[in-house]
């Protein structure tokens, strides 16, 4: 492994056989909300562009291919740490926003409940886990779900033991439709989001919302 300089006073990791052909131009460091990247500036179709050193390294030209680097830091750019990924694969391995009420990816503090909720995004679609009394219990069952859905992609959170000891219980919001909440669906005609519960066999309708979460809370309330 060898080091790439870059402005700002970075530098970028690179395998030694990528070296001598990356060290050829003249790198700059962007600093972002969540890492560091190395680009340099390229003219393209006589227009001036940018190009990152990690999608340099990979060989990828078309943008609908994102990239990806393992470790979260962008200034990894060794073969081992870098792949090619889907934008659902890269925001699999996103870290947490640093303005959420948790620390931990995909749990939240819910207000209603006052507990922690954790949440998952799996094909686009929010799948609710269930609310928990800590933040690390409900970090715990995101890490759970995490390595089921998100597999080789997963970001794990940081908490010791890393999984639950027991066995998952359904929650009453867990669903596998196009809302990711039992009784949510989308309402074409409206435009919202429509909650619908069953009671002594009738269906009731709950409300429409503007956000399948919303609706899932109103549910959850009438259930």
């Amino acid at each position: 492994m060898k080091l790439i300089p870059l402005t700002k006073g970075y530098s970028a990791m690179v395998d030694d056989a990528d070296f001598d052909w990356i060290n050829q131009w003249r790198w700059h460091a962007r600093v972002t909300k969540y890492t560091t990247y190395a680009f340099r500036g390229i003219k393209e179709n006589g227009k001036r562009t940018t190009v990152q050193m990690h999608r340099q390294i990979l060989g990828l030209t078309e943008r609908i291919v994102y990239a990806d680097h393992k470790d979260g830091n962008g200034l990894n750019n060794t073969r081992e740490n870098i792949r090619a990924c889907t934008p659902s694969q890269n925001m699999m391995n996103k870290v947490p926003d640093t303005g959420s009420s948790s620390r931990f990816k995909g749990v939240h503090w819910h207000k209603e409940a006052r507990k922690w909720c954790a949440i998952i995004v799996s094909d686009g679609v929010p799948r609710y886990i269930g609310v928990y009394e800590n933040d690390e219990d409900a970090a715990r069952w995101y890490n759970h779900f995490a390595k089921e859905y998100h597999k080789e992609f997963a970001k794990l959170n940081k908490v010791d033991p890393m999984f639950p000891s027991e066995k998952w219980t359904p929650k009453v919001l867990w669903a596998e439709n196009t809302s990711g909440f039992r009784g949510v669906s989308f309402h074409k005609s409206k435009g919202r989001w429509r909650a619908c519960i069953a009671f002594g066999g009738k269906h009731k309708h709950v409300g429409y919302f503007d956000s399948p979460i919303d609706a899932a809370k109103a549910y959850d309330h009438a259930a």
